[in-house]
């Protein structure tokens, strides 16, 4: 008879938010929820959104959810808030008391994720398996650079090497940051299962292939942007001049919300930019059909010396695609798409001037990418993250 496991599973975003991250947790821990022999218990501070549900919390008896969010006395808190944040760890610590956990998966781009789940394995000696999904210390040092935020920094890079020295096992969602964990943490195994990409695309790709290939050349093209439009993404630096530029070439779609919204928006305004149009944030069903009315798929990240690590989710989604993607890039994720995705078209970032000149390089059109939709199917990489994270319940805690 087999031993029952139980695995505390921390993810500060989860479903039904529309994050990479909370996406890809949710499919993970449905795969946890699986095996017959394992207990997860899941908790979030992500509100329940009963119109955008596509599966009840509870489908498996074996998968505990819990929203902290919900509780009565949070309802009225942003997630954002440094209240709920401190409520989570507050959480998690006395959950540990009620039930004897053999593994604490947690799944950060927040740096705080990583740490609750350091102390929540020193504090009751569970094995401690550390999804990076971000690297909070180089993104706040390429950022802020000023002599005055050397010792926030320094505060920040010590938690973080504190919470990151306790993971038995790392999983890191980019090749990018493997130089930094093998120089950081050499005695750490570190495994690679990365975003990947939907099975909603896959199924559409079946589709998308038999539609026409050849271009209309006296067609003004469409170039679509679905995404964040924030500090990361600086399109604000990018598309009023490039759609200025492009005018008689190119039409633009921009889907999406973020901080820098309404600043893209003011300076569309104020260069009397006509050409491109602002979206709010569309489900991802619908997202599809505006997908197959796009000629180009655009792409970009600020000039920060950060992002050159960073392997951005929505490349997986643009390529599934099969269309061309135009992206503003440097570093790993310029080198991935360059080596794994045919028909792109690498520039510069915030560079109208590479922009312009690469887009040449585009050949309007489908192409067919069957190599790396198979090779980056996320049900794969979540069968295999399962394995990866079974095996390491097996071991005894040094």
């Amino acid at each position: 008879m087999e031993i029952t496991k139980r695995i505390l599973f921390l993810s500060f975003d989860f479903h039904p938010e529309n994050r990479a991250g909370a996406i890809k947790n949710k499919h993970l821990s449905e795969a946890l929820g699986e095996e017959k022999n394992l207990i997860i218990d899941v908790i979030t501070a992500s509100r329940d959104d009963p119109k955008k549900s596509e599966v009840k919390n509870n489908s498996r008896k074996n998968i505990n959810l819990i929203r902290i969010s919900e509780l009565k006395f949070l309802k009225n808190c942003r997630k954002s808030s440094l209240f709920i944040k401190f409520y989570y760890l507050f959480f998690v610590l006395v959950v540990g008391k009620k039930h004897n956990y053999d593994l604490v998966y947690a799944s950060t781009s927040k740096l705080g994720t990583a740490f609750i789940a350091s102390l929540f394995s020193r504090i009751y000696k569970v094995q401690f398996y550390l999804d990076v999904r971000d690297l909070f210390s180089i993104n706040i040092k390429s950022i802020y650079t000023a002599p005055i935020y050397f010792i926030p920094n320094k505060i920040i890079t010590t938690v973080e090497k504190f919470s990151f020295k306790r993971a038995g096992k790392i999983n890191i969602v980019s090749h990018g940051y493997k130089e930094y964990f093998n120089n950081n943490f050499p005695q750490t195994p570190v495994s690679f299962f990365p975003n990947g990409i939907d099975e909603m695309f896959l199924k559409w790709n079946v589709h998308f292939n038999k539609l026409e290939k050849r271009d209309q050349p006296n067609k003004k093209k469409l170039v679509m942007y679905a995404g964040n439009i924030g500090y990361g993404q600086r399109l604000d630096l990018i598309i009023p001049d490039l759609a200025e530029k492009t005018s008689s070439q190119l039409n633009y779609i921009i889907i999406g919300s973020g901080n820098l919204k309404n600043l893209l928006h003011k300076r569309l305004q104020e260069r009397k930019v006509y050409n491109v149009k602002l979206i709010n944030p569309v489900p991802r069903e619908k997202l599809i059909s505006y997908y197959k009315k796009a000629d180009v798929l655009f792409a970009h990240l600020g000039n920060y010396k950060s992002f050159e690590f960073v392997l951005p989710s929505k490349i997986f989604e643009y390529a599934a695609t099969g269309k061309p993607i135009w992206a503003g890039f440097s570093g790993y994720p310029a080198k991935f798409l360059s080596d794994q995705v045919q028909n792109v078209a690498i520039f510069k970032p915030c560079d109208v001037s590479s922009a312009i000149s690469n887009l040449n390089e585009i050949e309007f059109g489908m192409v067919d990418r069957t190599d790396f939709l198979n090779r980056f199917e996320r049900s794969k990489i979540i069968r295999a993250q399962k394995l990866d994270i079974k095996n390491m319940i097996e071991k005894t805690l040094p």
